[in-house]
């Protein structure tokens, strides 16, 4: 929102800063759980192809805890 307020009179290491300030609060990524959620868009639009290949165990737990995979598999 500051960045489109000022325009190009924006202090980019200001702006960094701030960015850096809110994802320090935020809590760690749950992995799993977006693979779950990429999948189920991937049902969603017929691209069975893109589907990411998860464990029952891994489901399980995608919720609570962050689990491998920690990156996507290409």
């Amino acid at each position: 929102r500051k960045l489109v307020r000022d325009g190009d009179n924006a202090d980019i290491n200001f702006l960094c800063s701030e960015y850096l300030t809110i994802e320090a609060e935020e809590p760690p990524p749950l992995n799993v759980l977006m693979i779950v959620a990429h999948n189920e868009t991937c049902n969603v639009m017929n691209c069975k192809s893109e589907k990411q290949h998860l464990k029952f165990w891994q489901r399980f737990f995608a919720r609570f805890i962050t689990l491998p995979p920690f990156i996507w598999e290409k």
